[in-house]
């Protein structure tokens, strides 16, 4: 089937676009606006007495963006460059420092310089600079389509992920307490890896929103066993039907890690070995495929409308 795409879905593509190759201009005879970049001086003081962290000297920042406390950016709204002025905040009771949580501070604060967006206009130069069409006509008809092939897969997507909670829903397995913690405990250590992978640890993010880890494991409880339950039904699917990866597709799921390492193709090989977990998810890929395949699509319940009466006295 054809998903229709609305013009607003479009147009906002293109305003996001304008957005990203936006221009920083100088503002010289105004205030302070919501979404200008303002280049400003501060420093916090808690009763008087300059508290640590609370120091920053030329920092950018987007108003509007509520990238600080609540209320500061508001507060800067309206002023001038060069213009030195307090502003008075209370830190949110969750703040991930304890001492500044729930405490009210006074930023004295100073705006050097001012800037806003001035943004590129909608023409055939500006389809010609993003893209390799030359007119936006074209440009947006592109747009179009990348964004219903999107919605299409969006809806295959969601029709898989749907008729597998079914089946897992419908299926009764008692797991293992020990395999869900195994699961929850590989959980921990993926999410470690990837808070690493953007310079922050773990720990010290779950501060920052007020949950120890013991907390934060215990959520993943119910998740492991939802992912442990799914992964069981599938290799029982798997076995029951009889499903494989021939050389082809095994060579296909090896080429592309290959790609994704930038290893060699043997290198993979002999990584893998005669280990065929490895393969697991294409396998899975399978099961599913097969699940959707001889699944029915049913429209939701249509929502029931009550209608009320209204009697005149």
């Amino acid at each position: 089937p054809v998903f229709a795409v609305e013009d607003s879905e479009i147009e906002a593509e293109l305003a996001r676009l304008q957005d990203r190759n936006a221009r920083l201009v100088p503002v010289e005879d105004r205030a302070a606006e919501s979404g200008d970049t303002a280049n400003i001086d501060f420093e916090g003081f808690l009763n008087d007495e300059p508290f640590e962290g609370g120091k920053g000297e030329g920092h950018d920042l987007v108003l509007g963006s509520n990238s600080f406390i609540p209320g500061f950016e508001d507060q800067v709204v309206g002023h001038n460059v060069d213009e030195e002025f307090d502003i008075s905040v209370t830190f949110p009771e969750d703040y991930g420092s304890e001492e500044l949580a729930g405490q009210e501070a006074v930023f004295k604060v100073k705006i050097n310089s001012l800037k806003c967006k001035e943004l590129p206009d909608l023409d055939d130069d500006f389809a010609m600079d993003v893209s390799e069409f030359d007119t936006l006509a074209e440009y947006k008809q592109s747009i179009r389509q990348r964004l219903e092939e999107s919605a299409a897969k969006s809806a295959e997507q969601t029709f898989e992920n749907n008729v597998l909670e079914k089946v897992v829903a419908d299926t009764e397995i008692d797991i293992p307490h020990s395999m869900i913690h195994s699961e929850m405990d590989q959980m921990v250590r993926y999410q470690q890896q990837q808070m690493r992978n953007q310079g922050i640890e773990l720990e010290q993010y779950l501060g920052f929103i007020g949950q120890t880890m013991e907390e934060y494991t215990h959520t993943l409880h119910e998740p492991a066993e939802r992912q442990l339950k799914m992964q069981l039904v599938l290799k029982a699917i798997a076995k029951e039907e009889g499903l494989h990866l021939n050389e082809e597709e095994k060579n296909v799921e090896i080429e592309n890690l290959a790609s994704q390492t930038g290893l060699s193709v043997d290198e993979v090989k002999r990584q893998i070995g005669d280990r065929e977990f490895f393969f697991e998810n294409a396998l899975n890929r399978k099961a599913i495929a097969l699940l959707t395949e001889h699944a029915i699509a049913v429209d939701p319940p249509a929502e029931i409308e009550l209608e009320t009466e209204n009697t005149e006295e």
